[in-house]
């Protein structure tokens, strides 16, 4: 949020310049308005308040938020493409040498990375799927947590999941009772080989990446 706000002061102050757009402005950007900031801006913030609080409500209000940004977004480039279009083929009927000036261009660009921020992470409808395919009668770990605790969360208890699961994905760490496994020694008749238990929160988000 602060260095965000940063960033805005300065781009209110001293406006923006896209590095390459060329005369006519290069569409894969020039969708960028400020429109569509203030509703990605949102959606962003509704992210993080979804992953702060963990409540259906916060969560009901980041997928509103979400599904806005990306209608807005779509019709932003839709707008900017077909302009580009239209202009494209003025140039080409009247200025030759432009138009094929302009596609050498576009070949020499990099293709535009997509916004993947907010849809790296986790959601509830995912942990809520993977929880319903945990196999009961399994042996807790050292946390205690069997799957049927799991199975039998409401909604909140969900959502508390889902926001500790993004919290592992976005450090890259994973509380220590996670990745602890407990080995206990079965010995049978001709068979000496150890079995472990794991935690189950950790095969909920093992699940997340590893199906």
């Amino acid at each position: 949020m602060f260095s965000s706000s940063i960033v805005d002061a300065a781009i209110r102050s001293c406006c923006r310049k896209v590095s390459g757009a060329g005369r006519r402005g290069n569409p894969r950007t020039q969708w960028w308005t400020l429109e569509v900031r203030d509703t990605v801006k949102l959606k962003k913030e509704s992210y993080q308040a979804c992953l702060a609080r963990g409540t259906p409500k916060a969560a009901e209000a980041y997928q509103q938020s979400k599904q806005t940004a990306a209608q807005v977004v779509s019709e932003a480039k839709t707008r900017v493409w077909e302009e580009f279009g239209e202009a494209m083929e003025k140039d080409y009927r009247t200025a030759s040498g432009k138009f094929w000036q302009t596609v050498r261009r576009f070949r020499r660009e990099e293709p535009e990375a997509e916004d993947s921020e907010v849809d790296s992470f986790i959601n509830q409808a995912e942990v809520t799927e993977v929880v319903k395919q945990l196999l009961g009668g399994k042996a807790p770990g050292v946390d205690e947590i069997r799957p049927e605790y799991l199975k039998s969360l409401d909604v909140v208890g969900l959502s508390w999941l889902t926001h500790l699961c993004n919290i592992a994905w976005r450090s890259g760490t994973v509380p220590l009772d996670w990745a602890t496994g407990v080995v206990v020694p079965l010995f049978k008749k001709g068979d000496q080989r150890d079995t472990s238990t794991e935690e189950v929160h950790g095969e909920v988000l093992e699940s997340e990446f590893c199906a």
